[in-house]
């Protein structure tokens, strides 16, 4: 008897980093989500959180890393930074009609 292997179905990744929250999920080409996690921005290192995000959702699916990765932002949200590039206060909303 021939024991026939099958490949996992290759997942995607996207990853929303809001002014708020930055948010990942896992999912199929036909859209089923696998995973999601998401964890409160931190303006000082947001690359670090988006991969926080994303490595949670791939331990939830696992270990099965994506095939591609799709990335979001906050439209014109911003932070003002210092020489040093760290952040001189909080996000900076689009919608805030303060600046």
């Amino acid at each position: 008897m021939t024991t026939q292997r099958t490949t996992p179905e290759p997942l995607f990744a996207a990853i929303d980093a809001g002014s708020t929250h930055c948010k990942a999920l896992l999912c199929t080409a036909t859209g089923t989500v696998v995973a999601r996690a998401q964890a409160p921005t931190d303006t000082a290192d947001l690359a670090a959180t988006a991969r926080t995000v994303l490595a949670a959702c791939i331990r939830s699916a696992g270990g099965r890393a994506p095939e591609s990765v799709g990335i979001t932002g906050m439209a014109e949200s911003g932070v003002p930074l210092d020489r040093d590039g760290r952040p001189l206060g909080p996000l900076l909303m689009w919608s805030d009609p303060a600046p």
